[in-house]
This record gives structure tokens, C-alpha cells and sequence, in this order.
């Protein structure tokens, strides 16, 4: 099931996109994140928190949309989603607290089965 973010495109470098989880109630094990297919060359995802980062500028001009494939991996049964991050126009205000406001900041929750849900 794809999941879709929306990020200005005047973002700092480091700029959290979200953070993935997982909830599967079957398996007690830690949980490894990574990112296996995509526009993998702007994006960081950390393979132990989930979060989901900025490596790089982005420009909406060169590139509106970002498609990502992310697996959640137990060790023992893998899960993948497709994340769509749009860009959005620069915000006309150039503090650094309006940039910080300027992406929704959500978090992607994995189920067991590939079903992926959204809390805001």
C-alpha cells in the first residue's frame, strides 16, 4: 500500500521526513529498516530507529516526486511499502522554524501482512 509524504522543498539537510515502525505482535525480535529500491541517492533511512532523513537538497524544478521502497525485516519474515515523498513549493518564509513546520511529519506504521497504516 503506498504511503505519501509532502516536503518543501527548502528543507535543510537532516530534515526528518518520518519515522517508520512496525507492529507485529508475533514476533518479539528487533526489527531492521532499510531501503531497498528508489530514489535511495537523496534519502537516509536508519536501520535501527526507522527514522527517515534528508541526505541531500532537493529541487522541485529538477524532481517533483521521490519514490522510495522501504522492507522492515524481523530475521525471520521481511515487509516492504512504497513511500511517495512530493515536493512542494519553497515557503515564502525563510526562517529556519518556518522550513522545520514545512513537511508533514508523520509516521509510517508497517503491519505483519503488508499493510501499511498512518498516524498523524
Amino acid at each position: 500500500m503506498p504511503t505519501e509524504f509532502s516536503v518543501s522543498e527548502d528543507v535543510p539537510i537532516g530534515h526528518v521526513v518520518t519515522t517508520v515502525k512496525v507492529t507485529d505482535p508475533d514476533t518479539p525480535t528487533r526489527i531492521t529498516f532499510s531501503l531497498i529500491a528508489g530514489d535511495r541517492e537523496k534519502f537516509h533511512l536508519d536501520a535501527d530507529t526507522g527514522v527517515l532523513s534528508l541526505t541531500d537538497l532537493l529541487d522541485r524544478e529538477t524532481k517533483s516526486k521521490h519514490k522510495l521502497i522501504v522492507q522492515a525485516n524481523d530475521g525471520i519474515q521481511k515487509t516492504e511499502a512504497t513511500f511517495t515523498i512530493t515536493m512542494k513549493k519553497k515557503s515564502s518564509n525563510n526562517n529556519t522554524a518556518g522550513r522545520a513546520a514545512s513537511s508533514e511529519n508523520k509516521t509510517a506504521t508497517f503491519r505483519r501482512v503488508l499493510e501499511t497504516a498512518i498516524k498523524r
